[in-house]
């Protein structure tokens, strides 16, 4: 499955950062991706672990020390 962040590309260029809540995670928000100019990450389900999960993207200006200028966050089930 993969995941794609997206941003306004007003003159400026940004970096995405991927994070990862469901079955597999205990229920916690775990990164999986730090901060990389690619906006895609594909994730591979774990075996076994089907369920409800969350995927949140972060969104800064590339070489910014800040966290993130918007975050979003998508729903999707796995099947067993």
């Amino acid at each position: 499955v993969t995941f794609t962040g997206s941003a306004d590309p007003t003159n400026r260029v940004w970096e995405y950062r991927f994070h990862l809540r469901g079955p597999a995670t205990n229920g916690l928000w775990v990164l999986v991706r730090d901060y990389a100019a690619n906006p895609d990450w594909t994730w591979t389900p774990p075996a076994g672990k089907a369920g409800g999960y969350k995927v949140k993207v972060r969104v800064r200006e590339a070489g910014s020390p800040g966290v993130a200028e918007t975050a979003t966050i998508t729903s999707h089930t796995v099947s067993p």
